[in-house]
């Protein structure tokens, strides 16, 4: 499996994201319990734009390593790009929970409640 996996981080890395799919596929069906490959399809969606594979990738991860901090942020990620905002706030809060450090947990949240302020204004604005 671990040949696999490393076969799937270099199709990845080389941008050949349906290939490391196609692997990471292939290790998930022969046993669902390895998390790298559940990591790698999460981040090989995310970057194809198929965000709800993407997020039942990191949800699958989630199940296996539950407070793993940088699953939550990609889950948060992953639920603002399909405009599920109250979602992706509660995944990063769970980030952050996890991992008071974790940066990019906190830059995501931030950005999503100002995205939230920002449609919230432009909702009170238009006429009635």
């Amino acid at each position: 499996m671990g040949k696999l996996i490393l076969q799937g981080v270099k199709f990845y890395e080389d941008k050949e994201y349906l290939k490391a799919i196609e692997l990471g596929r292939k290790v998930v069906n022969l046993d669902a319990s390895i998390e790298p490959a559940w990591t790698l399809l999460g981040l090989s969606y995310i970057k194809i734009k198929d965000y709800t594979k993407s997020i039942d990738a990191y949800k699958n991860a989630i199940k296996l390593n539950p407070d793993n901090s940088s699953y939550w942020n990609y889950l948060g990620i992953n639920y603002n790009q399909i405009k599920k905002e109250s979602e992706a706030k509660k995944a990063f809060q769970r980030a952050i929970e996890l991992d008071p450090t974790n940066k990019a947990a906190h830059n995501n949240l931030k950005k999503t409640i100002e995205m939230e302020k920002k449609l919230w204004e432009i909702l009170k604005n238009l006429p009635k």
